[in-house]
């Protein structure tokens, strides 16, 4: 990967230092430009997680450049450089840096991977006692399952949906209480919420979040909100949990209210996410091809296979690390499981869950 080019110069006109950029996870190289003076003999670096918290210097010698290795994931890294001659040494040129997760932003791991493995799994609430509860999964087997903490919401929160908020390669989750109107953000360390904070608001509670993905692809998870009563839609956008903007998108509302947003996931494998519709009458499937939230290139794809009524697409993403979305299905009459491997959106096959049924109370809210 390439150097960035942003530059920060040395206190005495001795040093440029170049910002620091990641070879691989847990790899910072370092590098800078050669002090003009003729008399440098030897360059010390340094790093910290402190900014100016620097001990002993490790010299280099005569060379622009230093690779460190053995630091941690996610980590924010201060460093500097040091020019060093017979007359003496030069200040400290420091920059600041954190290292990326190994998880990219966006991925399905990094919205739906709460056990560290890799694989996309499934949130499941009890809609009479508000407990909370992980599948990890493994396609459609599930491998186990444990309680959140907190384990239980109050009444009236709906779990919108999750995403990396705050770049640790792990899923956050976003709630909105359906009372208030207040929305919650949870970070979360696995299925553990570590930290919990307010969103702008309160929102009506007549607007609800339907879908969390990355829509502009910045890196930075959005909230996309749709009105249950016009059918009016609105994206907010993010920089980690501080809003930046919103824009509705195009088309800007869907005015029968039979038609739910379900998800978003990349079906057209563009790179960019697509919005996935079900028919609550007729089980009629389509997925809106998206260039952003801001337009539709195509509105009408529609799935092969309509369903019926009783069954609720609940979970879109990489059930089976094909690199392509599936969909999780929920019956909410008889609480039956099924999962569709699916190729863009052609489905290849479909399958029950290793666990088929479950009690109709809980119900799988995420992600999507």
């Amino acid at each position: 990967m390439a150097v960035s080019q942003a530059r920060r110069y040395l206190v005495g006109g001795l040093l440029w230092l170049a910002a620091a950029a990641p070879v691989s996870a847990a790899t910072v190289t370092l590098a800078w430009d050669p002090n003009p003076e003729t008399s440098v003999n030897n360059y010390n670096v340094f790093v910290s997680t402190q900014p100016g918290g620097f001990g002993a210097g490790t010299p280099v010698g005569n060379r622009t450049a230093w690779t460190f290795t053995g630091l941690q994931n996610n980590v924010q890294y201060y460093f500097a450089v040091q020019a060093q001659s017979p007359s003496g040494l030069s200040p400290l040129s420091q920059i600041g840096y954190a290292t990326p997760s190994p998880i990219p932003a966006g991925s399905d791991a990094s919205r739906g991977d709460f056990n560290g493995d890799g694989r996309f799994d499934l949130v499941w609430k009890n809609q009479s006692t508000g407990q909370l509860l992980t599948w990890n999964m493994n396609g459609g087997t599930m491998v186990s399952g444990r309680f959140m903490t907190p384990s239980s919401v109050a009444a009236g929160w709906d779990l919108g949906g999750s995403g990396d908020f705050n770049y640790d390669g792990k899923p956050d989750l976003i709630w909105h209480n359906t009372t208030t109107g207040d929305v919650v953000y949870w970070l979360m360390d696995g299925a553990y919420n570590y930290s919990a904070g307010f969103l702008p608001g309160p929102v009506n509670p007549i607007w609800r979040i339907a879908s969390i993905r990355d829509m502009d692809l910045d890196g930075n998870p959005d909230i996309w909100w749709r009105n249950m009563s016009t059918g009016d839609m609105i994206v907010w956008y993010f920089n980690g949990v501080t809003f930046l903007r919103s824009a509705v998108p195009n088309p800007g509302r869907i005015a029968d209210m039979n038609w739910k947003l379900r998800g978003t996931a990349d079906f057209t494998g563009d790179g960019r996410p697509d919005a996935l519709w079900q028919h609550l009458l007729t089980g009629e499937l389509r997925v809106w091809e998206l260039n952003g939230a801001d337009g539709v290139s195509a509105v009408n794809s529609t799935l092969v296979t309509p369903v019926a009524p009783a069954w609720k697409a609940v979970a879109l993403g990489d059930a089976d690390l094909d690199g392509r979305p599936d969909i999780y299905w929920q019956n909410d009459t008889t609480g039956d499981l099924v999962w569709w491997k699916m190729n863009g959106t052609a489905i290849v096959s479909g399958a029950y869950l290793s666990v088929p049924t479950v009690d109709p109370n809980w119900k799988i809210v995420g992600p999507k």
